[in-house]
């Protein structure tokens, strides 16, 4: 039965006074199986730190106790130096463990496969169905096949080969930020220790100054639709869509400017017809664990509730509200209807939005994400404060300011021109006569 380490205190010079004399240090747990060290000599003490379990403890001598030099931090240390070179020893100790554990170091590639892997099991648990994650092909094309960062093991990464990997991404700067997170988040999960964390963090992050705005929340004005052109669009994707599936989704999407894997997740008793307003799901993006945000209240006309009625009626609160076919082959070249169910994945979008608007003449550059961000600039323009146009869209303040920079310089000038009065009093002249007093005489 392994004992128990008795503490003594360290912390002082008088209560290292009082220790006597021992061939081996005094020890003092600072974490669980982690203990910072005092040996008392005849002619000073020294720090040491030891991590383990009694019987197999790895020990290291940290420096001289500052009994009778001044603490430097270098050689001399008081017990709060000593204590933070513990730990620095202790961290460095854990990776050494991670990396050979298996009697295999582990690797930047075992932790992206470990991470992927992760990944498409917690959106299958999700979506109760074989999911894989949208990163796993990205990873897999920027990181595993990148032979000399690959084979690095953990403990031995530095911030200078994250930083020359980043900048050798010949990628457009969304994407390359997009991968670099999902390496970051990869990383992290298999870091073992605070140094290696701050290392990656240090390594991946963005030079000052890079412009790196996700795709999908650019503002890129050749993809913008006027109120008119939105119209003009879903007129055209429900001319075209015999069941209203898809005009029901591109409608909440034009209407609220949410995400379409926000509004697929959407059930019936989201819907308030009696407050004209739908609740849209938070959004998981950039989310870890289970923990989920509430619900965002997003007004809408009553065209909207309206159109979401066949939908609504006769059917339970917690069914899914956007449903549409799906499909099994029959033949070589033959499908047929099979059962309904809840969307799945953004690209059942892609090939009857771009059908609706070509037929709508409105442009190659139009696309389904159109729709949140002609949403966003809406709101701008109509004066709506930047927290609340964020809080509408389930994104960051930050986001708005970064992106949409242009929009809200003119939405401001507009609020700010109805507050301009007159500075100067017209000069009417002496030979002016009001009228009135020119009716009294």
């Amino acid at each position: 039965m392994a004992r128990t380490v008795k503490d003594v205190r360290l912390d002082s010079r008088a209560a290292r006074e009082r220790l006597e004399p021992r061939k081996k240090p005094y020890y003092r747990a600072i974490e669980t199986g982690r203990h910072i060290g005092y040996y008392k000599g005849p002619r000073g003490g020294t720090w040491f730190a030891r991590t383990g379990e009694p019987g197999s403890y790895r020990e290291k001598r940290l420096g001289t106790a500052d009994d009778t030099l001044d603490a430097n931090g270098a050689d001399v240390f008081n017990f709060g130096q000593a204590q933070a070179a513990a730990r620095d020893w202790f961290d460095k100790v854990a990776t050494e463990t991670d990396a050979l554990g298996d009697g295999e170091a582990s690797t930047v590639k075992d932790a992206v496969e470990r991470y992927i892997k992760a990944m498409n099991a917690r959106l299958t648990k999700q979506e109760g169905r074989p999911i894989k994650a949208r990163c796993g092909s990205a990873l897999n094309r920027h990181v595993v096949s990148n032979a000399d960062l690959a084979a690095k093991e953990l403990h031995t990464l530095t911030a200078a080969q994250l930083r020359k990997w980043r900048a050798g991404l010949a990628v457009a700067p969304a994407t390359r930020q997009r991968v670099t997170n999902d390496l970051k988040a990869a990383l992290n999960e298999s870091a073992p220790t605070a140094a290696l964390k701050l290392i990656i963090k240090e390594g991946l992050a963005s030079p000052k100054g890079e412009s790196h705005a996700p795709a999908e929340e650019a503002a890129d004005a050749s993809k913008l639709l006027t109120d008119q052109e939105t119209r003009k669009l879903l007129k055209a994707i429900h001319a075209s869509d015999v069941d209203g599936d898809l005009y029901r989704m591109a409608l909440l999407m034009a209407a609220t400017g949410a995400r379409f894997a926000q509004l697929r997740r959407l059930t019936v008793g989201d819907v308030q017809g009696a407050r004209l307003r739908v609740m849209v799901p938070a959004s998981r993006k950039g989310r870890v664990g289970s923990a989920q945000r509430a619900s965002v209240p997003v007004p809408v006309g009553q065209d909207v509730i309206d159109a979401l009625l066949p939908v609504t009626k006769g059917r339970k609160a917690s069914e899914p509200l956007l449903e549409r076919w799906r499909h099994k082959q029959t033949g070589p070249a033959t499908w047929e209807r099979d059962s309904r169910g809840a969307w799945q994945s953004a690209a059942e979008l892609a090939r009857p939005i771009r059908a609706a608007v070509k037929s709508a003449e409105l442009g190659d550059s139009v696309s389904a994400y159109s729709f949140r961000h002609s949403s966003i600039v809406r709101a701008l323009r109509e004066g709506l404060p930047v927290r609340l146009v964020a809080q509408l869209h389930d994104t960051s303040i930050a986001m708005i300011e970064r992106n949409y920079t242009r929009f809200m310089a003119h939405a401001l000038e507009d609020v700010a021109r109805k507050a301009i009065v007159p500075m100067v009093e017209e000069d009417r002249g002496e030979n002016v006569v009001s009228i009135t007093a020119a009716k009294a005489t």
